[in-house]
């Protein structure tokens, strides 16, 4: 990690109160960490993940942080309007379950390192919309420690790369 300093922004645990409910409470963990990658600020995204996080259900086997980081690194890259659309559905405690429909226009380049075989997609023009995805998220400690999402036809990386012309062949 670089020492450089850049815009500080607080974390949500020295942020003020929004209706009522700490930041720093689970819901306000994960707006923040949506909000920082739709904003491409990776270090602030990552910094909201423990050491031991998990991203579970639309790979074949869960994923680390960093490989996390680095496949949304790229997909945002490629998508800069990247948008989650997440909608909550349920608090409970430290789980939060929601859903995402994440959409956004591939005007860069994905250098899909994370899909070894798969050669950069050069920017389409074209809008990506996915179906609605549920989350699970648990958020540990004030940092989140799951993410497992809902497989659904057409969705996760295999559906936006489908979307950009991109077939894969299993």
């Amino acid at each position: 990690m670089s020492n450089q300093h850049q815009t500080q922004t607080k974390p949500a645990s020295q942020q003020a109160h929004v209706s009522g409910k700490p930041l720093d409470a689970p819901l306000g963990i994960i707006r923040e960490h949506m909000q920082r990658m739709e904003l491409h600020d990776f270090n602030g995204a990552g910094s909201l993940l423990s050491r031991d996080f998990q991203f579970t259900g639309v790979t074949p086997t869960p994923v680390d942080g960093e490989k996390y980081m680095q496949l949304h690194r790229e997909l945002l890259t490629g998508l800069p309007d990247w948008n989650y659309n997440f909608k909550l559905e349920r608090e409970d405690g430290n789980i939060v379950r929601g859903t995402v429909a994440i959409s956004g226009t591939h005007t860069g380049t994905i250098n899909p390192t994370f899909m070894p075989g798969v050669p950069p997609i050069t920017a389409t023009g074209k809008k990506v919309k996915l179906p609605k995805e549920m989350l699970t998220i648990t958020v540990r400690n004030g940092l989140i420690s799951k993410i497992d999402v809902e497989q659904v036809p057409n969705g996760g990386v295999s559906g936006i790369l489908s979307q950009l012309g991109v077939h894969l062949h299993h």
